[in-house]
This record gives C-alpha cells, structure tokens and sequence, in this order.
C-alpha cells in the first residue's frame, strides 16, 4: 500500500509539466457504511456487524486540468463516523438478567484522497467523470465514560472498556466511483473500499488480535469555482 502511495505522488508530480487549470469548491453529503468482523477473548465476544445510513460529511475539493479530459482531483472531508458493536460473555449463565452488553465507538475522521480522473462527454454542457485514487485517513476516537456494571461481568466490563482505542489512528484504502457535472455543480457517488480499521486490542495489559474493516458508500455535491490557467517552462 505504501509503495500505491508512492506512485500515485510520482504520476502527479510527472503531471504537473504540462499547462493545467485550477478549480476548487465545497462539497456536502451523505454517507453509508458496513462494518464487520466477530473477535474472542477468552470467553468474551465481540461483535461488529452493522450497515446502515452514516452520517453528513462535508469538504473542499480541488480539481487540477491536464488537457481536454484528464485532470486530477484532490479532496479533503471531515465526517463523523459510529460503530456499534455488542459484548457478551458466552460461558456465563444468567437465567434473569442479559449478559449482552452494547456499545458505540465514535470517530471523527478526516480524510485526504488523491485520484485521477477521465471525462467522457454526454452532454453540449454536462460530462460524466470516471475516477479512481487513494483515501488517506486520519482517525480521531472519542473516549467514552468507563462502565462497571456495579461489579457484575467484570470480563464485559473491561472488553467493552478497551474499545476507545481500537481504531487505527491512520488508514489508507482504494476509492473509486464516477461523478456528473453539468455547469459548475457536480454530483459524485464513490465507493470506498472494504480495508481493516481496528489495532488489536489490550485488555488487563495483554495483547488480543482484533481484525475489523469497513467500507463506505457515499453520495455528494459540489460547486466549482474556477481558479486560474498556469504553464511550466
């Protein structure tokens, strides 16, 4: 992954020899996302499963043009990002009382993302863009207030307690999707690729493996504003 990384700074930088024009703007949307992955600690589980409607995330982006249909855009978003999860311990018996604790996980993530892009004409005025690139995440989680379930499922407890710090700091994974403008507004739909997002986990000063991915469908509009024309000597 680091050496895509590379590679895509080299083809930008190799592109930049030639005349290009600048366009920059806002972008607003929504997203879905879909989350997996079941993990055991002992006796202790921990579920990840969920697919749903996120939540509203918005940016700025900027287009950089490279002859009549090649370009390469640039964004940055900021989204808030929830997964839910749920912790039992299946060795325990309780006949009156649930053992299955739940729980949320709260990121917020911001997002640099770097992708080619090629216009296929459709319209006198509107065009269809086909794109694809890396997404580069920065994670922030929240931490949640410690519970104790008054000294009841002590194991659940302290799982549930470990999961403040379980999503990486930084990720990286494939977007792509394809957009259409027509005068200076643009709709997008992308697909962000299904890439782990979970460190392993530490609970009591011991180390457990917990392997978790997500991925993200999104839907947004943009507004253009159109910088300036530039020519390498």
């Amino acid at each position: 992954m680091n050496k895509l990384i590379a590679l895509l700074f080299v083809f930008i930088l190799w592109a930049q020899k030639g005349i290009s024009q600048f366009s920059f703007g806002p972008e607003f949307g929504q997203y879905f996302h879909n989350y997996q992955g079941t993990s055991t600690f002992d006796t202790i589980r921990v579920d990840m499963e969920g697919a749903d409607r996120g939540e509203m995330f918005g940016g700025v982006f900027i287009e950089q043009q490279y002859g009549k249909n090649f370009s390469i855009i640039s964004k940055l978003l900021l989204r808030p990002i929830y997964i839910s999860y749920s912790v039992y311990n299946f060795s325990e018996k309780c006949l009156f009382c649930p053992v299955e604790k739940g729980g949320l996980i709260s990121v917020t993530n911001l997002s640099i993302e770097l992708m080619p892009q090629v216009k296929i004409p459709v319209l006198q005025k509107g065009h269809v863009n086909l794109y694809g690139g890396l997404n580069l995440g920065f994670n922030f989680s929240n931490d949640n207030e410690d519970v104790s379930f008054n000294g009841r499922h002590s194991g659940v407890a302290l799982v549930i307690n470990s999961m403040d710090h379980v999503v990486n700091p930084v990720t990286v994974s494939f977007v792509y999707g394809f957009s259409f403008e027509y005068w200076r507004i643009i709709v997008w739909a992308k697909y962000q690729h299904r890439s782990r997002f979970s460190n392993n986990v530490i609970i009591n000063e011991q180390e457990y493996p917990f392997n978790n991915t997500w991925e993200f469908l999104s839907f947004s509009v943009g507004y253009k504003f159109f910088g300036f024309k530039r020519k390498k000597k």
